[in-house]
């Protein structure tokens, strides 16, 4: 592979131009992640909404479900705790994240159309990442 890569980039092969390499080839992880923004942002568009109504106080029936879903979806697809996704809406309390993640959870066992929601906006943030 190397050998390769060094006949299509007309490199020499040094320690240098071989690491950068690998690490373009393999990346770490974390460079994998979506940002808390971007899972914010496509789930607000799902629903026709801003970023703000979700972070914000707003308890419409599709604000509420909405910001549970980007609570969900920023807990199964980052690294976050309970307390700083809380920290993301406004200071919400843990436990309300854990109770939002729960709510989800169920809904996604009981409703293969839920399920399918739930897919959909993870696909449209995983095409942003």
């Amino acid at each position: 592979m190397i050998i390769a890569m060094r006949d299509i980039m007309d490199e020499d092969i040094t320690v240098p131009t071989v690491t950068t390499r690998l690490k373009e080839i393999f990346k770490a992880p974390k460079d994998l992640l979506p940002t808390v923004d971007t899972i914010i942002d496509q789930t607000a568009k799902y629903y026709m909404l801003t970023s703000e109504d979700l972070k914000g106080q707003r308890r419409t029936r599709d604000t509420a479900l909405a910001r549970q879903i980007s609570m969900f979806l920023i807990r199964k697809l980052t690294n976050l705790s309970l307390k700083d996704i809380g920290a993301l809406f406004e200071g919400r309390d843990h436990s309300t994240v854990l109770s939002s993640i729960r709510r989800i959870e169920s809904n996604i066992e009981e409703s293969p159309d839920f399920s399918k929601i739930i897919r959909d906006i993870t696909s449209n943030i995983n095409s942003r990442n």
